[in-house]
């Protein structure tokens, strides 16, 4: 992946001057970004993004649920996502999601009577509750009490569990990568210029929002797949797709996370002239990614909806 990275996307600042000099994914490595697409900047502001952005974005548990589903094995080994939810009876329960299965747990799985201190009952999933009730009889008599278990008693199954996901975090994660896909396809240009300018802005706003983006003059589209004006036939299922274009007079900037989340961002083309583009089409699970552009998936056939962008006004 070849283009003109000689200035920080993100203090605008020649790389050349910078104290310390690292390379950011242009999507994160946590959500299955590969190591080949990155962009150089300056450390400090990479760190600080990483800490206000990534971290919390990555704390999101429907993105670590997608993640999981889609094989994302993070840099530590994790391949599971925990999910809080409730019995039947109203106590608290997790379920514990992973490639190879999936295990439920109640969250206080031995019940105390407050007055007396000793155990009234244990709560568990399959054989669990089992042990767990032979643990605590045999912690018992070793202190000289005697506990005995009653038969076991089948609960409903349902278990309630759900994942949260912040609409306005996500939407300034993918407007990072849109950014970042900008300076991919048009190098230093797209970070000097006034496209840099709104976009620095916007993902620099803690609590972004779609208002952000239309205080900064950047045109957003961001509806369910079925109802996006833009459409890329990605080769992987489940897979994330990043795409630029520069057209006479506006820069597009598309990204699709999953297969699931969709967003496209518009601002003024600095370059003056259209034609550019870049489009990546990215395996979660391997981390492998096609490089392609937008002439070639017009003329294949996979792209669309396609039309011509407004460009945002000033």
């Amino acid at each position: 992946m070849k283009f003109k990275n000689t200035i920080c996307p993100y203090s605008q600042v020649a790389l050349k001057r910078c104290a310390n000099v690292n390379q950011e994914h242009i999507l994160g490595s946590a959500l299955g970004g590969p190591d080949g697409l990155v962009i150089r900047c300056e450390e400090a502001h990479n760190q600080r993004l990483n800490v206000e952005l990534d971290v919390p974005a990555m704390r999101m548990e429907m993105l670590q649920l997608l993640a999981v589903a889609s094989g994302v094995v993070s840099r530590s080994g994790k391949d599971n996502v925990t999910l809080t939810g409730s019995l039947p009876n109203g106590d608290p329960a997790k379920v514990t999601l992973a490639p190879n299965g999936a295990r439920f747990t109640a969250t206080k799985p031995v019940d105390v009577d407050p007055t007396t201190g000793l155990v009234r009952g244990v709560t568990g999933f399959g054989n669990e509750a089992q042990q767990r009730a032979e643990e605590v009889i045999a912690r018992y008599r070793s202190k000289g009490l005697h506990l005995q278990a009653s038969e076991p008693q089948t609960l409903p199954s349902v278990v309630k569990v759900s994942a949260t996901l912040d609409g306005n975090l996500l939407l300034r994660l993918m407007c990072r990568t849109a950014y970042l896909m900008t300076v991919a396809t048009l190098g230093d240009v797209a970070i000097i210029s006034d496209s840099g300018e709104q976009y620095l802005r916007a993902i620099n706003t803690k609590g972004m929002t779609r208002d952000t983006l239309a205080d900064n003059f950047i045109g957003a589209i961001q509806a369910e797949p079925s109802q996006h004006p833009l459409t890329f036939a990605n080769p992987y299922p489940g897979g994330h797709t990043l795409a630029c274009l520069a057209t006479h007079d506006s820069l597009l900037s598309h990204v699709v996370l999953f297969g699931v989340f969709y967003a496209t961002f518009i601002t003024r083309n600095p370059a003056g002239y259209g034609g550019d583009s870049r489009v990546f089409f990215i395996n979660p699970a391997s981390r492998e990614y096609k490089a392609s552009d937008f002439s070639r998936e017009v003329t294949s056939g996979r792209i669309k909806g396609l039309g011509r962008p407004t460009s945002p006004s000033a």
